[in-house]
């Protein structure tokens, strides 16, 4: 048998990684209707404006036959806010040595493949954690509409309240009539764990957003949601020093509960994953740097990037900070998310 070859192989390195990233993100789109794409925005720009939905602000008025206007046939308008989402400009630089990666059995192809898969797993995670933090800032700018936070900041077990049933029940009643919309859900391991162990008996695990759980089609249906397990999504501290982690979990009306048909995240990539690559020579052993970039905006609808106060190409805090997003929509209600945080 010939002897392998390490030698990286760009292109099917970033064909793998194209592959892999386009994997996830059919998952989030078509299998969970969580993002919908708008055109592609690559003619560059620090923002990208999204498709306006408002409502009508108001409904019919009884009409007087005689033809006489009455005081009640005002006009209706239509608050139809622009909705801006900001392009977030991510990327990744490592290295390693020729030596690392002489490996008996592995060949050049396989190589490249792995670096090419890992590339694309850590683009996608960084895209859905900015999924997680939009929507966590959208629902927390409503002024409680949508953030339902029973936490008790005390280190007493028996006072702490957990995730359970009665507890997501109460936090989709927000939306009121429409609370069984709420369909898909993205939870902590810690709170899954409370969740079964408190009145639930019956539920399995699944791996969680980026593992086999798009692969293999398995769902926990609860309550008419389906839960995904993710510790990437973010938790908050406690409002004091050695106050308990404040778990937080996302509660989203997809795609096919929509009455439009529209999802509750919208993504536009204007520079698609690119992997840059460099040989530095003059070493003991060559060294390979590898360089992975990709630009996005991820909005949310219903609600705009504040232009003024968050500005372009914000920090991970500043795109996670509630005060740089507005409110665009006509009735809260349109605002297809709710969140949850508890002990």
């Amino acid at each position: 048998m010939a002897a392998p070859n390490t030698l990286y192989i760009p292109i099917i390195a970033e064909r793998m990684s194209a592959a892999v990233f386009l994997e996830v993100m059919r998952f989030l789109s078509d299998d969970l209707g969580l993002i919908d794409y708008i055109p592609d925005s690559s003619a560059g720009g620090d923002y990208v404006h999204l498709p306006k939905y408002g409502k009508i602000s108001s409904g019919f008025d009884r009409l007087d036959v005689t033809g006489t206007i009455t005081t009640g046939q005002s006009a209706k308008t239509s608050t139809m806010k622009d909705q801006i989402a900001v392009v977030r400009h991510k990327g990744l630089l490592f290295e390693y040595y020729a030596s690392n990666a002489d490996r008996a059995g592995i060949t050049s192809e396989e190589f490249s493949a792995e670096i090419g898969r890992q590339i694309a797993i850590e683009a996608a995670k960084s895209l859905i954690v900015d999924c997680y933090n939009a929507s966590i800032a959208a629902a927390d700018n409503c002024s409680g509409d949508h953030d339902h936070d029973p936490y008790v900041d005390t280190g007493t077990a028996g006072s702490q309240v957990d995730m359970t049933a009665d507890v997501i029940q109460s936090a989709k009643y927000l939306l009121g009539d429409l609370m069984d919309t709420l369909d898909i859900a993205v939870d902590h391991s810690k709170q899954w764990n409370d969740l079964t162990q408190s009145s639930i008996s019956t539920a399995y695990n699944v791996p969680n957003i980026m593992g086999d759980v798009y692969r293999n089609g398995q769902f926990r249906q609860i309550l008419g949601t389906t839960f995904i397990t993710d510790d990437q999504i973010p938790t908050a501290a406690g409002p004091t020093t050695g106050s308990p982690t404040k778990y937080q979990a996302l509660f989203f009306r997809s795609r096919k509960n929509h009455p439009e048909g529209l999802a509750p995240l919208v993504v536009s990539f204007q520079r698609p994953l690119t992997i840059y690559t460099q040989h530095v020579l003059g070493q003991q052993s060559v060294k390979f740097q590898r360089q992975p970039e990709l630009a996005y905006a991820v909005g949310v609808r219903g609600m705009t990037w504040d232009v003024t106060h968050g500005g372009a190409n914000p920090t991970d805090g500043a795109f996670a900070t509630a005060t740089n997003w507005d409110d665009a929509y006509s009735h809260h209600k349109e605002l297809g998310i709710v969140l949850l945080r508890s002990n």
